[in-house]
């Protein structure tokens, strides 16, 4: 979908029964923002999503011996554009050489790290297997290098993608939502590309004329076919 460069957000806590433009041929997406339907140029729905952090998998395997180096490297865009990167190293010792010991001593590394609120995961570890996790459920935003320097030893990191949270209370804060003016569970989500139809001054649109609308509104309301379906009604 083809947005303008900014957007605002509107939030519909009641249910709007069957969305139809008035005799004016405008719409009411919330109580107190009415727009004509011809400026409503296309939409995008999505229904509720429960998100899941993405996380890593990190396994030791094999046989490591004492002075074995273990690296593992952590970069996540979660925070800001910039990258976040930060790499933990052990060196296995005498009388803690399995998988679990290497594998305890890392996640006991990271795990300080994920204490502080600017770091943007966690790691948990059972029997040499260390779980690294991001804190949002909002992008993927997480890769882990790993590398070693064991003969024998190996160790393997493998992605599990993020599953991305969308109409829960959180992502319309995300989306600039007051959080008093959130009184259900789930909501739908419709992108929309509004073009005003009247001039418009530029001093928040940054010389463009089309903005994106996130509108969330009752569950079901949203939707792509039904009578309640703001989406169908914008996209006819």
């Amino acid at each position: 979908m083809k947005v303008g460069r900014d957007y605002f957000s509107l939030v519909n806590n009641a249910a709007a029964g069957a969305w139809a433009a008035d005799a004016d041929g405008n719409v009411a997406l919330t109580p107190g923002f009415l727009v004509p339907l011809v400026d409503l140029q296309s939409s995008v729905y999505t229904a509720p999503v429960v998100g899941v952090a993405g996380y890593n998998t990190v396994t030791l395997a094999s046989t490591y011996v004492a002075g074995d180096e273990v690296t593992l490297t952590v970069v996540s865009n979660d925070t800001s554009r910039q990258l976040w990167r930060k790499t933990y190293r052990h060196t296995a010792q005498a009388g803690a050489v399995t998988v679990t010991d290497i594998a305890t001593a890392l996640t006991a590394l990271i795990a300080k790290d994920g204490e502080a609120n600017e770091t943007p995961y966690t790691a948990t570890n059972v029997a040499g297997v260390i779980t690294i996790t991001q804190k949002n459920d909002d992008k993927n935003s997480l890769q882990v290098e790993v590398y070693t320097t064991s003969v024998a030893g190996t160790i393997v990191a493998v992605a599990t993608a993020t599953v991305i949270s969308e109409g829960y209370p959180d992502d319309l804060v995300d989306r600039g939502i007051d959080a008093a003016d959130i009184t259900s569970a789930t909501f739908d989500t419709v992108r929309i590309v509004y073009t005003p139809s009247v001039a418009q001054p530029f001093i928040n649109s940054v010389g463009s004329n089309s903005v994106e609308i996130f509108w969330f509104g009752t569950e079901g309301d949203g939707a792509t076919t039904g009578g309640f379906a703001l989406d169908a009604l914008i996209n006819a």
